[in-house]
C-alpha cells in the first residue's frame, strides 16, 4: 500500500512481525526513507521518522533475528537429541507389521511394486498406509516406480519395472 502511494504510513502491531533479519530491515528502512514513507510500531510506541525511535527499531530487530537463530539452534538441538536416544520422530506407522513384513518378503523374492500392490488389493489388505509408511516416486517416463517402506526400524528400497503379475 505505501509503495504504491495509497498510504504514507506502514502500521505494525510488533516489530519482529514486519522483519526478523537485520538486513532486511534495513533494506525496509533506507527505502521507506528514500520513498517518503513511514513505519510505525504500536508494540513499542514507536514512530520510525525520528532518529532515536529508528535507533530503537534497529537494536529491537537486531534481538528478533538473535531469538530466531536462538529458536533455530535450539531446535537442531533437540532433534539431535532425539535422534542419539533413537527416538522415532513424526506420523506414528499405521501400516500394519504382518502387511509391511508381507510387503518385504514379496519385495526380496523380485517381486515388483505393482505386482505387490495388485497382490494386496486382490487380498484386500488394510488401506491404512500413511505416506509416512509408503512412499512412491515415479520418474518422468512413468515406466519405473520406486517405493521406500520404512518399519521405524529399516528401510527396504527397490525399483520395478510395471510387469504382469
Amino acid at each position: 500500500m505505501v509503495e504504491s502511494h495509497w498510504a504514507a504510513t506502514q502500521v505494525v502491531a510488533e516489530l519482529d512481525r514486519l522483519s526478523r533479519s537485520l538486513v532486511d530491515f534495513a533494506g525496509l528502512i533506507n527505502r521507506a526513507r528514500a520513498e517518503r514513507w513511514n513505519v510505525v510500531a504500536l508494540e513499542l510506541g514507536i514512530d520510525l521518522s525520528t532518529p532515536a525511535s529508528e535507533f530503537l527499531a534497529s537494536v529491537m530487530a537486531s534481538a528478533a533475528q538473535w531469538e530466531r537463530r536462538i529458536i533455530g539452534q535450539r531446535i537442531r538441538e533437540g532433534l539431535a537429541a532425539k535422534k542419539t536416544a533413537s527416538i522415532r520422530l513424526g506420523r506414528p506407522i499405521t501400516l500394519p507389521a504382518d502387511v509391511r513384513h508381507r510387503i518385504r518378503s514379496e519385495a526380496n523374492s523380485g517381486s515388483s511394486l505393482f505386482c505387490i500392490a495388485r497382490g494386496l488389493n486382490a487380498d484386500e489388505a488394510p488401506r491404512d498406509a500413511t505416506p509416512a509408511a509408503v512412499q512412491l516416486r515415479r520418474s518422468s517416463t512413468g515406466h519405473r516406480v520406486s517405493a521406500a517402506i520404512s518399519d521405524g526400524s529399516s528401510d527396504l528400497q527397490f525399483s520395478s519395472s510395471r510387469s504382469r503379475c
